[in-house]
C-alpha cells in the first residue's frame, strides 16, 4: 500500500506538486499520465526522496490495504532505507 496525503514538493523554491492525494493498494496497477511538465516525475522522485518535500506525508505498507491501516511514514527516509523496504526508482534510459 502506498498512500500520499497533501504532498507539496518541488525543486529549490519552485513548488511543483501542490497538495497531491494518491493511494495504491496491493495487486493494483496504476498509470500516471499527463503532458510534459505536470509533475509525474516529481511525484515519483518525491516518493523516493529525490526532491524537496515541503509538506504532506507518504506512507508505505507491505501488507494488504485496509481502511484503518496507515502504514509506515516514509516521507523523509533516506534512500538506502527505502531500498530496504522494497521501494525503488528506475528512470528511463
Amino acid at each position: 500500500m502506498l498512500k500520499i496525503t497533501n504532498l507539496k514538493s518541488g525543486y529549490d523554491k519552485m513548488e511543483v506538486l501542490k497538495g497531491i492525494d494518491f493511494e495504491v493498494c496491493g495487486k493494483e496497477i496504476v498509470a500516471i499520465i499527463g503532458p510534459n511538465g505536470t509533475g509525474k516525475s516529481t511525484l515519483l522522485k518525491s516518493i523516493f526522496n529525490l526532491c524537496e518535500i515541503y509538506s504532506g506525508e507518504i506512507y508505505f505498507q507491505n501488507k494488504p490495504c485496509t481502511i484503518k491501516m496507515q502504514g509506515e511514514n516514509i516521507t523523509r527516509l533516506p534512500t538506502y532505507q527505502l531500498i530496504n523496504l522494497g521501494i525503488s526508482y528506475v528512470p528511463q534510459g
